[in-house]
């Protein structure tokens, strides 16, 4: 109700170019408003027909409108834009996904390049094919050493193996 009347609100007040194709934001407001009213409608239609909640072909018919509601949350969006600092933030972290996205991904290379070395060295030692028998086992283990999760278990058992050259690696 509070949504209908925002919207009703602003359209009395910027009159109907703001629900125009001239401004995406309010037409995205209304559609979404809409379809809420529309999904309300229809489960009270199902209400007063006798069915209860979540049974007969109305409701069937207004689930795919359930998932619209989960456009509602696009309308945050719009208090970004009102504080300019807020917007600025909004900003640096969208442009900083592409930075953080490549070095991920190189973090992912240099730990399959280390997961070959490991797999290749010391996948023959049988005390050691827990960790590092397969490629998958060995990416695995690079993950909980990077993570720090087991890194002293692995190391200790790999030093103890492989020999103490191996410290320098983990």
């Amino acid at each position: 109700a509070i949504f209908v009347l925002e919207l009703f609100l602003r359209i009395r007040a910027e009159g109907l170019r703001y629900v125009s194709f001239r401004n995406p934001v309010g037409m995205a407001d209304a559609v979404i408003i809409v379809l809420g009213v529309v999904e309300f409608l229809v489960s009270v239609a199902n209400a007063v027909s006798g069915g209860g909640p979540g049974s007969g072909a109305l409701m069937v018919a207004a689930g795919p409108m359930r998932v619209r509601r989960l456009l509602r949350l696009i309308r945050l969006i719009r208090i970004l834009m009102v504080c300019k600092e807020l917007k600025l933030l909004f900003i640096g972290l969208i442009s900083s996904f592409s930075a953080v996205s490549w070095a991920f991904l190189l973090l992912l290379v240099f730990m399959y390049l280390g997961t070959l070395f490991c797999v290749i060295l010391l996948g023959k030692e049988p005390s050691l094919q827990g960790y590092f028998g397969s490629v998958g086992i060995g990416l695995f283990t690079h993950f909980q050493i990077v993570t720090l999760e087991a890194w002293p278990e692995i190391a200790d058992d790999v030093i103890e193996v492989g020999g103490p050259i191996w410290a320098l690696y983990f």
